[in-house]
């Protein structure tokens, strides 16, 4: 029983920012399409949302699917962060300030190290006591 309730709460907390993703994208939207100072640095607003909302809605089904792995937070966070990106180029003194903080740009070259359990299963070319089988379907 205790369980169907952290599943519900799970999904309220998931439905909630679902909603706050909406409103992120439509707030950049806005703040885009007034943006003057650089307007050319801004990508279309098409590909804000696209890439923006991909990336939310894509982390809240992955988090819903497994709520123990951190792949869901980490996209949820990358795509309200590129909407962040986006809050730079504003006229508000506030929202590019809060824009400049949360900017997912490095000046200099970045590494990205990627790191799994040592018992994963993989299923790649190499066979061994981790490798999965898998099944054809014919």
């Amino acid at each position: 029983m205790a369980d169907r309730a952290q599943h519900r709460e799970l999904n309220a907390w998931l439905i909630a920012l679902g909603g706050l993703g909406l409103l992120s994208g439509v707030g950049v939207s806005w703040v885009a399409s007034r943006a003057v100072v650089h307007p050319s640095k801004i990508p279309s607003l098409p590909v804000i949302l696209l890439v923006g909302w991909s990336f939310i809605g894509s982390g809240l089904l992955s988090w819903r699917a497994r709520p123990d792995n951190r792949l869901g937070p980490v996209m949820v966070l990358t795509g309200f962060t590129w909407f962040a990106s986006v809050l730079e180029e504003g006229n508000n003194s506030v929202v590019a300030t809060i824009g400049a903080e949360h900017c997912p740009r490095a000046d200099t070259e970045t590494a990205l190290l990627l790191f799994e359990p040592r018992d994963a299963v993989n299923t790649g070319d190499v066979s061994g006591e981790l490798t999965a089988e898998v099944e054809t379907l014919a």
